[in-house]
């Protein structure tokens, strides 16, 4: 994923809707952004919030390949393996149970 801003503000406005400004460092094609502003002089474009302490997408690809590796080599089907293997690590880490898809970092890194 190419990085093209970042927000460093936000306000929630009288309506409950929240508005954001950003910052576009130098480098980034500025003229290809006027093709997305609108006649109000807002710019109007999709916009993908990553959390820095969640981790990856790509992570959880590598989680399941390997889940998968895992699978071939010992016959547990691959979903079954992956719960098996979580709840090996929430014993022996005395951790409560949690989902791949929004697992913090933390947990990984205390481990």
């Amino acid at each position: 994923m190419k990085v093209l801003g970042y927000l460093y503000e936000k306000e929630v406005d009288s309506k409950g809707g929240t508005w954001f400004r950003c910052y576009v460092p130098q480098g980034i094609n500025h003229r290809m952004l006027e093709r997305y502003k609108c006649d109000d002089g807002l710019w109007e474009m999709d916009m993908k919030i990553h959390d820095p302490k969640v981790i990856s997408n790509k992570q959880q690809k590598l989680l399941y390949a390997l889940f998968k590796d895992i699978s071939l080599h010992t016959g547990y089907e691959v979903k079954e393996l992956k719960e098996l293997m979580k709840i090996e690590f929430m014993v022996d880490k005395d951790r409560d149970y949690f989902s791949l898809s929004n697992v913090e970092m933390r947990l990984q890194r205390n481990s």
